[in-house]
């Protein structure tokens, strides 16, 4: 896959057909894929975090508790940092 003047362009060097040639190329795309992922991961939980410390207050923790139950969700992730936000709010 050589362009018209004998040079590979951006496009045929990332083409899929070339990853999968070289291997270690495919090996650093998927561990540069888990490493997007998890950054991403880690913003997310900033984020919900820096939402949830405006909770303040016992009577926000309340509610804070009540939307969690009715949620239905598995909170399990958010465990650590809703323990952080109450310890603040004590």
């Amino acid at each position: 896959m050589v362009g018209e003047h004998g040079v590979m362009t951006t496009r045929e060097q990332n083409s899929p057909s070339i990853h999968r040639a070289t291997g270690r190329t495919s090996a650093f795309a998927a561990v540069r894929d888990s490493y997007r992922e998890r950054r991403s991961v880690r913003a997310l939980h900033q984020r919900v975090e820096r939402e949830l410390s405006t909770y303040t207050t016992q009577a926000d923790i309340q509610e804070l508790d009540a939307m969690l139950e009715r949620s239905g969700t598995d909170v399990s992730v958010y465990t650590q940092m809703i323990e952080r936000i109450r310890l603040r709010a004590a």
